[in-house]
């Protein structure tokens, strides 16, 4: 399968025709967009971001695969978590796949939502087929209490003293490569705009605990690893040390002048290294 190839991509037409409609789940409403039909494809979004930031694999990917780009506890229209942990994040996405009748996806995960994917194929292994883990955040449970604490509040008291609008006009800038376009500059600041203080804080949450390096450890599931080669949030280097530390290792693969959303800013690349790699699985 190829994707088409397009240079700047109508975010607003395909958002409006993959709305994030509200699934009724075990855990409570979960909103998700969907698209497609075939193999499936589950995309999870990063800790600034929502289920639009995938308005470009939704599109450009439906042909060949069911997708769904879920709105993570707390986002968009999703019940928040009752607690921060990588079990409840796992158990949501659990209740989620179970109501969409999704057996084993490829999770395809950018930032936090790579480090969630990892934590939830560590629980759930036998619910997983692959992972794509695109610009990994590696979590902060490996530096001390006080820089932990440093880094949530580095995150949060910017949002809350901006805004979410402030907060998405200073930060979306910082997500891109030297020279965006306008209408990836757009969505970026779009979505993070839609940020809700109680999701926004609990993802934090999961991050300050995370360990991504020793979840894929414990992790014997076809992957790749995916980074901008111009991302400054979770740079080439960190990304490289995620594919090494599977057993055996795992390929990754550079996408370049794109930041720290290769999917947003350079989607027709990233969607032809997803393609192959899935294709691969066959």
């Amino acid at each position: 399968m190829l994707a088409p190839e397009r240079t700047s991509w109508p975010w607003e037409a395909v958002l409006s025709a993959h709305p994030a409609e509200p699934v009724s789940t075990a855990f409570g409403t979960i909103t998700c967009r969907r698209a497609g039909s075939g193999a499936d494809v589950v995309l999870l979004h990063g800790i600034g971001s929502g289920s639009g930031s995938w308005a470009y694999q939704l599109d450009a990917l439906a042909g060949a695969y069911r997708l769904a780009a879920w709105d993570a506890p707390g986002y968009g229209g999703s019940d928040p978590v009752a607690a921060p942990t990588a079990d409840a994040y796992a158990d949501a996405l659990a209740a989620l796949l179970d109501a969409l009748s999704i057996e084993r996806p490829v999770l395809v995960g950018n930032s936090l939502g790579a480090l969630m994917a990892a934590q939830f194929a560590r629980r759930r292994p036998d619910r997983v087929r692959a992972l794509v883990l695109a610009d990994p955040a590696q979590g902060h449970a490996r530096l001390s209490p006080d820089e932990r604490a440093e880094r949530r509040a580095g995150r949060l008291d910017p949002f809350q003293t901006l805004g979410a609008d402030g907060y998405a006009a200073e930060r979306a800038p910082r997500l891109l490569g030297p020279h965006p376009s306008e209408v990836h500059r757009a969505l970026v600041q779009r979505n993070l705009s839609q940020l809700r203080l109680e999701g926004f804080a609990a993802a934090a949450d999961l991050l300050a605990d995370g360990d991504l390096l020793t979840d894929v450890a414990q992790l014997d599931h076809p992957a790749v690893v995916y980074c901008g080669a111009e991302d400054r949030t979770t740079p080439p280097e960190g990304a490289r040390q995620v594919a090494a530390a599977f057993p055996g290792g795992r390929d990754y693969v550079e996408i370049p002048a794109a930041g720290h959303l290769p999917h947003v800013e350079a989607p027709d690349v990233f969607n032809k290294h997803l393609i192959a790699f899935i294709e691969s699985l066959s």
